[in-house]
């Protein structure tokens, strides 16, 4: 066919040269353009021709040609054949959209302009195709983006149809067996070169653009493909998603989170781990999942730290924490969130609160910048009007200080106070949005002295000494009680009101020697006094010292659970820290510097070196005893039976001041159980060493079985002595939720018991000396 349009070109190029045909072509004219046809079926190509005297050989022409499907077109470049004596060029058609074809969708016509170069006119030839559907039309195909949803997923539809030219098309989605279904329109991508568009599932109907369906529901999608005519669907399975839970919504930094993730697709012997991550910490950890079989889920605890640790996430205040999980069906990853904040911390710095005297105040809020002014209210039982104080921030200690004056007077920006007022001070932190108060006793710490001097006051052997003590605290017809105290010696004074001086006296004489009488102490050349009284408010024990002539005492304190310090005569070692005192008029207060050195004397164990206790200006200095061959600063190792001397060379008396206490055994309580957790039905028994005890003569001690919810709650168990084992046990029990039989004890899922044994060895009655306590907890 091509040759024959070829040759036919040549015949008609000849006549019109030979008759002239359409008249001659000479330079000036108008261009001449044909084609081979005028109509033209599916798969032909059309061969173009142009003649143009104006235009040089050695140029290319460029056409235009469009059709009515394809209004851009495309461009025809045609380049000079001699054998025809024309330029000549061809194209073909598509039913597809391409840079190098036309496109057509059906029987329509297209054309062929050429815009003469000359003349500036444009040369336009029409021609007609007959359009074949089944050999030009794309098949369309629709596709979705996971073939597992859950309920409240979002579907990605595609479609692809390279017959489309719109910029968008609507497809169908719907519940195989349900009425349910929506009209979803998908928008033309040009990058990916299809149709994109989504649509929610949803639990519930009347969202826009979301399908109401269930699990197990299958989801259809359809796409009608006009040509060639057929409707393209795909189906996708609604499933339900594993979900996540962080058990707490907001907590302190440093605490743990509990997780867990349930997820019927999974059983117990499947694997889970979760990522934990926070903003602090965005790479996180691998959190393993452990089966619980009690809630049937995987549950497991993660740690967290305000600064960075192994195995624990890095958090900080005003943090979020995210757990995640990935569901492998349907392929969607579930989180759980968790805030962190910092309560505010508010308190007295001063540990009492005197009338006349200023009070400091400390805050402590990370969430507050350095440059805030935190204001604290503050009122008494006698002011309820109060004053607001203003706080500034401490670059050294990292916090916030402010104080205020207590008067018993009305005085301008001062708390009106009385003894016994409660004074409240309060301030309110917005995250969380949380009023934090504190609040203490107006109270008057009694001031003890001997004569009503300072500290350091002389007497001679016989010299009348007397005792005075102001405590506005107590009221006038008491009779407080002073101690006085020698190295030999001690007497209990009661002392009286002197109403003209305002305060308690009592006399008393040191004596060297017939210390019969009530008022008498016994003393020696060198001996120190020290008087002591027992504030009760607040708690302290005040005293007071005196010497016979100028020698040094030392006295050893262990530190009670209150903060106060009791005088001891022997050392336990428990982890307690001990005080130091050495106390010497010649020296006039100015200790610091001043050594103090403790030395073990053990008769066979290797000698260790001294510990040098370095005084403070007070004439104080702190050790704690312990059980290491290694210790540290400050740490003095010593063991039970062994003698700890403590000695101090008093340079005015040319000679040593010396002070000895043994070291006494804590006795050592132990479950069978290292975990300290316990199930019902579990062995229980409880083991006591205390080498202190003989069990010649004591065979057995009674420990208690205490309730932590309920202290009121308290059973006496029964240790006898094992000689083989060289500990006392009790007798092997079961652990039952009701008293059911001899041994068993009463307890219940999720409490705590604490376990308490009393070392009668060393405890003095007062502070929490002597108690030894492990907990157990009960678990389901």
């Amino acid at each position: 066919m091509r040759e024959k349009m070829k040759l036919f070109f040549q015949i008609l190029s000849i006549l019109c040269l030979l008759v002239g045909c359409d008249g001659d072509l000479t330079e000036g004219s108008k261009g001449k353009l044909s084609i081979d046809s005028s109509s033209y079926s599916s798969g032909d190509s059309v061969i173009l021709q142009l003649k143009d005297v104006n235009v040089d050989h050695s140029e290319t022409i460029s056409v235009k040609v469009v059709s009515e499907s394809d209004k851009d077109g495309i461009t025809v470049v045609l380049t000079w054949d001699a054998e025809s004596s024309a330029f000549t060029g061809s194209f073909s058609f598509s039913g597809v959209l391409s840079d190098s074809s036309l496109y057509i969708s059906g029987n329509e016509k297209f054309s062929v302009i050429y815009r003469d170069s000359d003349s500036q006119e444009e040369l336009i030839i029409e021609g007609s195709v007959l359009y074949v559907v089944e050999e030009l039309f794309a098949t369309g195909t629709i596709t979705l983006d996971s073939e597992v949803y859950p309920v409240g997923g979002r579907v990605v539809v595609e479609v692809v149809d390279s017959d489309l030219t719109a910029d968008s098309i609507s497809v169908s989605a719907s519940v195989q067996g349900s009425s349910s279904a929506i009209s979803v329109v998908l928008s033309w991508d040009s990058e990916n070169k299809s149709y994109v568009g989504s649509f929610l599932l949803s639990a519930s109907s009347g969202g826009e653009n979301s399908l109401e369906c269930e699990e197990s529901d299958i989801i259809e999608v359809v796409y009608n493909d006009a040509a060639p005519a057929a409707s393209r669907k795909t189906v996708a399975t609604v499933a339900t998603a594993g979900t996540i839970c962080i058990v707490q919504s907001k907590v302190d930094p440093g605490a743990s989170l509990d997780i867990y993730v349930e997820d019927e697709d999974l059983d117990s012997s499947d694997v889970v781990s979760v990522l934990v991550t926070s903003v602090a910490d965005p790479v996180g950890i691998e959190l393993p999942l452990s089966w619980n079989t009690v809630s049937s889920r995987f549950d497991g605890v993660v740690e967290t730290s305000l600064v960075s640790s192994s195995g624990k996430i890095l958090v900080g205040y005003g943090d979020t924490v995210v757990a995640s999980y990935s569901d492998s069906s349907p392929a969607v990853v579930v989180s759980d969130s968790c805030g962190f904040y910092n309560l505010a911390e508010l308190e007295f710095l001063d540990s009492n609160i005197n009338v006349n005297e200023t009070v400091s105040i400390r805050l402590i809020d990370a969430d507050l910048s350095a440059a805030s002014t935190p204001v604290v209210h503050v009122i008494s039982s006698s002011d309820s009007s109060g004053i607001n104080v203003s706080l500034s921030y401490n670059s050294s200690s990292q916090d916030f200080r402010g104080s205020f004056g207590c008067s018993d007077e009305v005085v301008s920006g001062e708390l009106f106070v009385e003894g016994g007022d409660l004074v409240t001070a309060s301030y309110t932190d917005y995250n969380p949005v949380q009023l934090v108060s504190i609040s203490s006793n107006v109270v008057h710490v009694g001031e003890l002295s001997f004569d009503g001097l300072e500290q350091g006051k002389k007497y001679a052997p016989g010299e009348e000494a007397k005792i005075f003590l102001k405590d506005y605290d107590l009221p006038i017809d008491s009779a407080p009680q002073v101690v006085v105290e020698s190295s030999d010696d001690s007497i209990t004074l009661n002392l009286s009101w002197n109403s003209s001086e305002e305060r308690f006296e009592a006399s008393f004489y040191p004596v060297l020697e017939d210390a019969d009488d009530l008022d008498e102490i016994l003393v020696d050349y060198g001996d120190g006094l020290r008087a002591s009284y027992q504030d009760l408010l607040p708690a302290d024990e005040v005293e007071a010292l005196a010497m016979i002539y100028a020698k040094g005492i030392i006295s050893i304190y262990r530190e009670k659970t209150d903060g106060s310090w009791l005088p001891v005569d022997e050392i336990v070692i428990d982890g307690t820290q001990y005080r130091v005192r050495y106390y010497d008029v010649d020296l006039s207060g100015a200790y610091s510097g001043e050594i103090v050195q403790a030395i073990v004397l053990a008769d066979d164990a290797p000698l260790r070196d001294p510990l040098p206790l370095s005084l403070d200006s007070s004439g104080y200095a702190y050790f704690t005893p312990v059980n290491s061959d290694q210790p540290m600063q400050d740490e003095l190792e010593c063991y039970w039976q062994e003698i700890v001397q403590f000695f101090y060379y008093d340079e005015d008396l040319e000679e040593p001041v010396f002070k000895e206490l043994p070291v006494v055994y804590n006795g050592e309580l132990k479950v069978n159980k290292p975990t300290l957790e316990y199930r019902i039905g579990d062995n229980f028994q409880i083991y006591l060493v205390d080498k202190d005890l003989d069990p010649d003569d004591i065979s057995y001690v009674d420990v208690e079985f205490i309730l932590v919810s309920d202290p009121s709650v308290v059973i006496s168990v029964r240790l006898n002595w094992n000689s083989s084992a060289r500990r006392y046990e009790s007798q092997e029990a079961m652990l039952v939720p009701i008293l059911t039989g001899p041994g068993e004890f009463p307890v219940t899922v999720g409490e705590s018991y604490i376990i308490r044994y009393t070392d009668l060895e060393y405890y003095d009655g007062e502070g929490y000396n002597g108690v030894v306590d492990i907990e157990i907890v009960i678990k389901e």
